[in-house]
């Protein structure tokens, strides 16, 4: 579990019935990755995506495999329903035999790298694991380095549709790693959407859009319309995540600024419809059981958000951020005696593209073996 990731899911499309009795069409305005995600988010990892130049005859689901058919009007992606038969969210239960979305070009743009393209996560670079069990099985035990230790937390979840304020912890005396302002503020953006967005890529200047979408769906719709954006404007039901985020947590004192002292509600001109509707669906994807936090060397990102857990199941403050060889992303660990307890993966700004081997090679932290329990 420590040495895999598994891409989270993200906003649930809108379904309308098919044709055909064990088919179901998803006409999808935003990203194509956020709705596999969504509904195959244990399907997608490590599996290939194959390109296919036209449509003529069925491809095969005989391979675990996705199949994305480009078209000149539309680019369809088939998934054999054996890897995940019964789709849920909300008061949505659909049992399907295949799925398969249709997209207009315009939101999907044929970009060179290509869909199978991913930029993986590298916090522990090329690194290899050592990792040994005990005896009885009951004790892992492997090695790798403390890079931080969590300072400041967003507000928890409590369920699916809540956050509770009153666990908001504050780190007055955060200083940012990353500089000034607007080196902070592009940390910022990047965080939200966890650094990657359509096809597995990296964010780019233009996710910064998601600084200015607008924090209440009341004050979003009526320039969605205005755009003729229709997708965005229908997400009433959905927009309540990036609401009550903004929320919640715009008192959360980073340092001598508040959260929401990143943030506008004035949609700027030249983002366009696929830059909203992309950081939107990545926001919401990101989010999801995750937590909001700031770290004692000032970087920012999120930490294992136990909606459903007690108070001392969830991840706290001085909890501590490694990274294990051979481990795409940085760890919660806390600390149990001479053992540990793994809390969750994290997702640090800064720390997931192999620096931290730096700071090991450099001498800024020490390599060690971790137990654990």
């Amino acid at each position: 579990m420590i040495f895999s990731h598994q891409p989270p899911p993200c906003t649930l499309p809108k379904y309308l019935p098919g044709t055909h009795p064990h088919l179901r069409h998803a006409v999808v305005q935003g990203s194509i990755m956020a709705a596999i995600h969504e509904l195959f988010p244990h399907v997608l990892h490590g599996h290939v995506l194959s390109r296919l130049s036209h449509v003529d005859g069925d491809p095969s689901y005989a391979s675990p495999r996705l199949h994305a058919v480009h078209h000149t009007n539309f680019l369809l992606v088939c998934v054999k329903s054996c890897y995940y038969t019964t789709v849920s969210r909300s008061n949505l239960s659909l049992a399907v035999d295949l799925v398969i979305f249709v997209l207009p070009p315009k939101f999907f743009p044929r970009h060179s790298q290509g869909i199978a393209g991913h930029v993986l996560y590298q916090a522990s670079s090329n690194s290899r694991h050592d990792t040994t069990f005990s005896v009885d099985g009951l004790l892992l035990m492997c090695s790798g380095f403390i890079v931080d230790a969590v300072s400041g937390l967003a507000a928890r979840g409590k369920g699916y549709f809540h956050w509770d304020k009153r666990t908001i912890v504050h780190d007055r005396s955060w200083k940012s790693s990353y500089g000034g302002i607007d080196a902070t503020s592009q940390a910022l953006y990047r965080t939200l959407v966890l650094d990657r967005v359509m096809g597995g890529q990296k964010a780019t200047a233009r996710h910064s859009a998601i600084l200015s979408l607008p924090s209440t769906f009341a004050k979003s719709v009526l320039e969605f319309s205005r755009r003729g954006w229709a997708w965005l404007a229908e997400q009433k039901g959905y927009y309540f995540r990036w609401e009550e985020f903004r929320s919640v947590n715009k008192e959360l004192r980073i340092g001598n600024q508040r959260l929401d002292d990143f943030f506008r509600d004035e949609m700027v001109s030249e983002a366009s419809e696929f830059d909203y509707s992309e950081v939107y669906s990545c926001f919401d994807r990101a989010s999801q059981k995750r937590r909001f936090m700031v770290t004692k060397n000032g970087y920012m990102g999120w930490v294992p958000d136990n909606i459903y857990g007690k108070a001392h199941e969830q991840t706290r403050k001085g909890d501590l951020i490694a990274v294990l060889f051979g481990c795409s992303t940085p760890i919660v660990i806390r600390p149990c005696g001479s053992r540990f307890q793994v809390i969750g993966e994290a997702y640090v700004q800064g720390l997931m593209e192999g620096e931290g081997m730096g700071l090991l090679e450099s001498g800024g932290t020490q390599r060690q073996s971790f137990t654990f329990c």
